[in-house]
């Protein structure tokens, strides 16, 4: 999932349903507390998000 693959191509990897992918991601995304597959691959690879830019205090 992390390297963008789709359910169809994990599902035939793994020679499994693409419904089983989609029902293991769902169970993974409640326990991790996300939403999305982008959500989790953020969770997953913080250093991957984009940068948070600190606010400079003025002088």
């Amino acid at each position: 999932m992390i390297a963008g693959r789709s359910t169809t191509d994990i599902a035939g990897r793994l020679f499994i349903s693409a419904n089983t992918v989609q029902d293991h991601l769902k169970s993974v995304f409640a326990k991790v507390g996300v939403h999305s597959r982008g959500e989790l691959v953020a969770h997953l690879r913080p250093e991957a998000a984009p940068p948070v830019e600190a606010s400079v205090a003025p002088h």
